[in-house]
């Protein structure tokens, strides 16, 4: 299967690209109508997919999501991909040697 294969099963497929790259300011209701239609949409996951990994947070919609909306989360992820890193180092340094069982006395028998 080729990596792009699911836009075979877009409901988007053959639509007027201009309803889903509109130009700013435009209306609600055609905001809705998209939005609509990726609700509804059996690949609207993998469009999001997509658009984030493209890294257009400035045009067009992707899985239902505006631009601001694929910032906020891509900058979420972001956020959650350093929570590990700063819990990590937020740790005492002689923690994870106990937490594993590797106290004082189970060090010295591993000398």
């Amino acid at each position: 299967m080729q990596k792009h294969d699911w836009l075979e099963f877009a409901l988007c497929r053959g639509s007027d690209v201009n309803l889903f790259f509109p130009d700013v300011g435009v209306s609600y209701h055609q905001t809705d109508y998209v939005r609509n239609i990726c609700a509804s949409c059996p690949v609207s996951a993998e469009c999001l997919e997509l658009g984030l990994e493209s890294g257009n947070d400035e045009h067009g919609f992707f899985g239902g999501k505006s631009p601001r909306e694929r910032q906020a989360i891509r900058a979420e992820r972001a956020r959650a991909a350093r929570a590990p890193i700063r819990t990590a180092n937020s740790v005492p340094n002689n923690e994870p040697t106990e937490t594993l069982g590797m106290g004082q006395q189970n060090q010295a028998g591993m000398a």
